[in-house]
């Protein structure tokens, strides 16, 4: 088994194992009557999903340019040691910058209301 389908088999396994989980926790606190996704999405508040999603540009942008960084820097170095004349940037980075930009416009329209 690969490294890359025992991370998925892992994660669906401890999915699966937190929704049971939260089912047999609701049927024993009699809250079945809770478990309920458009209770979940009526009761929640819209900012809420709004920064969830600025969290999640920070977020995956800085790992998407780390993941970047990680891929590239091997030809980069090797790039270096076969021609040393050649002077190579890291560009990779500006997609983490990009992200905080994109977070920090989403922050700036996000109005509380009442």
């Amino acid at each position: 088994m690969t490294g890359l389908a025992l991370l998925y088999a892992g994660v669906f396994v401890a999915f699966w194992a937190c929704m049971i989980g939260v089912g047999i926790c609701y049927t024993i606190f009699d809250l079945g009557f809770r478990f309920d996704v458009a209770w979940f999405l009526t009761e929640t508040s819209p900012f809420m999903w709004s920064n969830l999603g600025i969290g999640l540009a920070i977020s995956l942008s800085v790992v998407g340019a780390a993941w970047g960084i990680y891929i590239t820097g091997s030809s980069i170095i090797g790039g270096g040691v076969k021609a040393p004349r050649i002077k190579t940037k890291n560009l990779v980075s500006a997609i983490g910058l990009f992200g905080v930009i994109v977070a920090i416009l989403q922050t700036s329209r996000v109005k509380m209301g009442d």
